[in-house]
């Protein structure tokens, strides 16, 4: 007497599983791409401008690799020294929540690290931007930043 599997349904003498070529991996049609395209262009475009400025500045040795695969790590004072430098290059044309977000992404750093690395006067811009685009201090109520 052949005892059934009960999850597989099938005998214990048989294989669990056979590879016949039908099998498809399709998306859900449900699934949508996380970001359009043009919106990966835009951000492809900031990065880009981010690294020729770094690459024309003198923090361009934070782009550097070393004999052992390593780059120099921006401390503190760096953070806020290139963010300055990029962000007013770029404000003009960009916002600074993206310019803030690719800059943490280019240097491999976490953003809440980075935005902790800020000085008072860039949080509030940033801050102040976001708050523009979802009135958000208004509706928890706060009056004062720092």
């Amino acid at each position: 007497m052949a005892k059934n599997d009960k999850i597989f349904n099938n005998n214990f003498d048989s294989p669990d599983f056979e590879l016949n070529g039908t099998i498809k991996f399709d998306l859900d049609p449900s699934v949508k791409q996380v970001e359009d395209q043009e919106e990966r262009i835009h951000y492809d475009m900031i990065a880009r401008r981010i690294h020729e400025l770094i690459g024309l500045s003198r923090f361009k040795v934070f782009n550097e690799i070393d004999e052992f695969q390593q780059t120099i790590k921006l401390k503190k004072l760096d953070i806020n020294e290139v963010y300055e430098y990029v962000s007013d290059e770029m404000k003009t044309k960009h916002s600074l929540v993206d310019v803030f977000s690719e800059l943490s992404d280019y240097f491999n750093i976490n953003p809440t690290r980075f935005y902790q690395s800020l000085g008072n006067k860039f949080k509030e811009e940033l801050i102040e931007e976001l708050d523009e685009r979802t009135n958000i201090l208004k509706r928890k109520n706060i009056n004062r930043l720092f």
